[in-house]
């Protein structure tokens, strides 16, 4: 899964704007959705031009969650995987 642009937001700190929701539901928030993946050996990636945009850096979270951009994300891909873009 590669998160684009404003979609790397979602890897930091911050509520993610529908986690209130989700939570007054008894669905997880983003953030445990994004743990739960990388647990389950999903790949996520975060667009190094939506870090930059948005003032974060690679060291604010998870260490599974590889930086790239989009064009060496697809390179990576093999025949048969699924692609999600968030």
């Amino acid at each position: 899964m590669l998160l684009l642009h404003d979609a790397v937001t979602l890897l930091g700190d911050a509520p993610a704007p529908a986690d209130a929701r989700h939570r007054a539901h008894g669905l997880p928030t983003v953030a445990e959705l994004i743990a739960d993946s990388l647990d389950l050996g999903v790949e996520i990636a975060a667009c190094q031009s939506g870090l930059d945009l948005a003032g974060m850096s690679a060291d604010l979270f998870d260490a599974r969650v590889a930086v790239s951009g989009p064009v060496a994300f697809l390179q990576g891909r093999r025949e048969g995987e699924q692609l999600v873009l968030v």
